[in-house]
């Protein structure tokens, strides 16, 4: 592996990652829609999350926080069925849709307005908003400077050695944070192109490692424990 420090190493990730995969385009949209999108988005993929949308989109013409806490949540669930787990997140699009309306005045920008420490926790109390929905809203439409991490970035973080195997959200989250340069830009950027390049290349299962563009720059960390073999009887 190329030996550098690791502000240099990251770096040098952001420049070559933005030189292969172009920076997806953040949808531009509301808090609240953004809300939406990122609760839809768990555990499924972007065609899914958007098809889901845009179902929801037909069924009740606009997305706001009284149209849907007014609804019936079998409409909410009948329209988000393309999402996956449309019961579980029928109930929290109601659910956090009737928050917003009678605790923020109906305006998730009520929270994003306040100090990050404050909003965040605000956020994650949330029932069905976690840490990388929180995060992402908090980056994307409050303009703070917090890295959300998803199962791509995750996986990323522990391969290239800036998290240990064990670490979880907030270590991996802080650890990036403690040597990415301090520019709402590249936070933005650098959250979009890891994701990007763990979609194309460092692949859950058989990553290319061997015509990756990292691949001097990666202790190439093994993330995942061994199969213990079956003792002989």
């Amino acid at each position: 592996m190329l030996m550098m420090n690791e502000k240099d190493r990251i770096i040098e990730i952001y420049r070559r990652l933005k030189k292969i995969h172009d920076v997806p385009t953040f949808r531009k949209c509301s808090s609240f829609e953004a809300l939406i999108l990122t609760i839809l988005s768990q555990n499924t993929n972007d065609n899914n999350r958007d098809n889901a949308y845009e179902q929801l989109l037909e069924t009740f013409e606009k997305i706001t926080p009284e149209i849907l806490a007014g609804a019936e949540v079998e409409t909410i669930r009948d329209a988000i069925k393309v999402a996956g787990l449309h019961n579980q997140k029928s109930a929290r699009l109601k659910n956090v849709s009737q928050v917003i309306l009678d605790e923020y005045d109906g305006s998730v920008d009520a929270i994003l307005e306040r100090p990050l420490g404050e909003a965040r926790e605000i956020l994650v109390g949330l029932k069905g908003v976690g840490y990388k929905t929180a995060d992402i809203l908090l980056l994307f439409h409050a303009g703070y400077l917090t890295l959300p991490v998803d199962t791509h970035i995750t996986r990323l973080s522990k391969r290239l050695g800036f998290a240990p195997v064990t670490a979880k959200y907030e270590e991996i989250r802080k650890n990036f944070q403690k040597y990415l340069e301090r520019s709402l830009l590249i936070y933005k950027e650098f959250h979009l192109l890891l994701i990007e390049h763990g979609r194309a290349t460092c692949k859950a299962i058989k990553p290319a490692c061997s015509t990756c563009i990292l691949e001097d720059l990666c202790p190439k960390i093994i993330t995942k424990k061994p199969k213990k073999s079956k003792k002989k009887s």
